[in-house]
């Protein structure tokens, strides 16, 4: 916990750092002016990327359709600040960044740079200004996921403060019901029993957001009610009328709690086997403090899509009293 505290010290409670911003370059506020060209910039981004290491491209940005609707969002929330960089001779947008905002935790992304004006300092930039930014609202941290392949964004965020404190595995995938019994079978899992599954309810929310913080240490009561009020995406698990288990999304930005790893891959199954069309549902395994959901993932025969560093600036807590913790894509 000392450990903890001084990180949150040296990160959050220093002096304001200098934004370094390339010759010819200004940095502003997205408008919705922007969406076109940012939308086609961030799908080209993420696609020459991903090509070039043989990894999928995350959902949100697999299109520049799919792309629009997610930046649409990000500008328009009041949740969300966000920098644009600009080249002021052409007027051009060269990259943009995202973060959440007002809770104790900003979690940010997404942060891309046009393919061909990248290694520029334009990312860099922009991240030293959304950092200034996330501050203004006293956050306890500020914490991003990161594509491990990418080297250059790791450097990046390393030399700007970011800690790796995990790492975790996305698997995407429907868990049939006897691939649950084998992969229970290969690591020693107790089916649940006296479980049910359902959408999540008004209800819920306080009990969601009390195991949130029993486990990590920060609120996010907020965010729950967000993700209840989307009115599909997120789902509880009860047993014996107590909330063992929800995930505000089995997407790129949902999380999930759970009191056990039975709970947590009850979950995943239940949800999984409602599932009807479009991307397959997905979770975040953290492999460091779950080995064994990794490998019960593998023998349900789930694919592994991407390996993840999460990185934190500030105040951070391993999940306590042995709650299962997976992370969503920005925090």
């Amino acid at each position: 916990m000392e450990l903890e505290h001084q990180q949150q010290q040296q990160q959050l409670g220093c002096g304001k750092s200098a934004v370094v911003v390339p010759h010819g370059i200004s940095l502003r506020e997205p408008r919705l002016e922007d969406l076109e060209e940012l939308s086609n910039m961030a799908y080209q981004t993420y696609a020459h990327y991903n090509k070039s290491v043989g990894i999928p491209i995350e959902v949100a940005f697999d299109s520049p359709q799919t792309a629009w609707t997610m930046l649409h969002l990000f500008i328009t929330s009041s949740s969300r600040i966000g920098v644009v960089a600009v080249e002021e001779s052409s007027g051009a947008l060269l990259g943009a960044a995202f973060t959440t905002t007002g809770g104790e935790v900003s979690g940010v992304g997404p942060v891309f740079v046009d393919p061909t004006r990248q290694s520029k300092g334009v990312g860099k930039a922009m991240m030293q200004e959304l950092i200034r930014k996330a501050k203004l609202s006293n956050p306890r941290s500020i914490r991003l996921s990161q594509t491990a392949t990418n080297t250059t964004s790791f450097s990046m965020y390393a030399n700007l403060g970011f800690i790796p404190v995990e790492g975790w595995m996305e698997f995407a995938g429907i868990v049939t019901p006897k691939n649950a019994v084998i992969a229970n079978s290969a690591v020693g899992f107790s089916p649940l029993t006296g479980a049910k599954v359902c959408q999540m309810e008004e209800k819920d929310i306080s009990a969601c957001a009390k195991l949130h913080l029993e486990a990590l240490g920060y609120d996010r009561e907020e965010e729950l009610r967000e993700a209840h009020q989307k009115g599909f995406s997120a789902w509880v698990v009860t047993q014996n009328d107590e909330i063992v288990a929800y995930t505000t999304g089995l997407n790129l930005l949902g999380h999930a709690l759970a009191k056990s790893e039975e709970a947590l891959v009850f979950l995943f199954t239940e949800v999984s086997q409602q599932h009807k069309s479009g991307r397959l549902p997905a979770i975040h395994v953290a492999g460091r403090l779950y080995p064994l959901l990794v490998q019960w993932f593998l023998a349900a025969k789930l694919k592994l899509l991407r390996v993840q560093w999460y990185m934190v600036m500030g105040f951070y807590q391993a999940p306590q009293h042995s709650i299962v913790w997976c992370p969503g894509g920005q925090h």
